[in-house]
């Protein structure tokens, strides 16, 4: 890891390097952890060139490709949703 290149670098690299962002950047995504993700959008946003931002954009990329399941506290576990098909 480099170091930051300024101070609005440095700032950011303190909001990338919590738990929450790490987790998301381990798994390779998340559809839920949105303060996660929108730390992530941000540093695809303000520092395309730099190694981070590739993963970045790689866990938002792959967290809204896939079709899972989620579960969230005020909700019972949903399928993804399937589009119906018509039968003729």
């Amino acid at each position: 890891m480099e170091r930051p290149a300024g101070r609005d670098q440095e700032r950011l690299a303190d909001d990338v390097c919590t738990d929450t962002v790490g987790r998301v950047l381990a798994l390779g995504g998340s559809r839920v952890l949105d303060d996660a993700n929108d730390v992530l959008r941000e540093v695809t946003e303000r520092i395309p060139d730099q190694p981070v931002a590739l993963h970045a954009a790689a866990c938002l990329a792959t967290a809204s490709a896939t079709a899972r399941a989620t579960v969230r506290r005020d909700r019972a576990a949903r399928p993804p949703r399937v589009p119906e098909r018509s039968v003729e």
